[in-house]
């Protein structure tokens, strides 16, 4: 009998941890395989920290050097998120990324009014 719940046990455990492993290492990568297919790109994927450290590294490189705000200059994306800034730069207004294990998609202005015309609610996100 306890030899049963043991291996029920050890069972439950592998079950978790594949679970575990496919959602922290192959879904972030499927799912970037799947956008390069369709032509986007974006940063490449780090095991449980997604693209985080390279939006760590391009947010203190973006800091270095720059003059304040000015209180005329309504063009804040190179400061505040020098990242999407940089990744438009290097891969085009439609880019993709991972937020830990979380996958995002990162489009610019430019891509704004194609998806306004795509979509059936693109009304509604016209007005955002």
């Amino acid at each position: 009998m306890a030899a049963a719940a043991a291996g029920a046990a050890a069972a439950l455990m592998a079950a978790l941890l594949l679970a575990l492993l496919w959602r922290l290492a192959w879904r972030p990568r499927a799912v970037a395989r799947a956008f390069a297919r369709q032509g986007v790109r974006g940063p490449p994927y780090t095991f449980l920290a997604g693209s985080l450290p390279e939006m760590k590294r391009l947010l203190i490189a973006g800091r270095v050097g720059v003059a304040p705000l000015d209180a005329t200059c309504h063009d804040i994306m190179p400061v505040l998120l020098p990242q999407f800034h940089r990744w438009v730069a290097d891969y085009g207004n439609l880019s993709h990324g991972c937020f830990f294990f979380f996958p995002f998609l990162f489009f610019s202005q430019g891509m704004k009014e194609l998806i306004c015309k795509l979509t059936p609610r693109g009304r509604e996100f016209r007005d955002m």
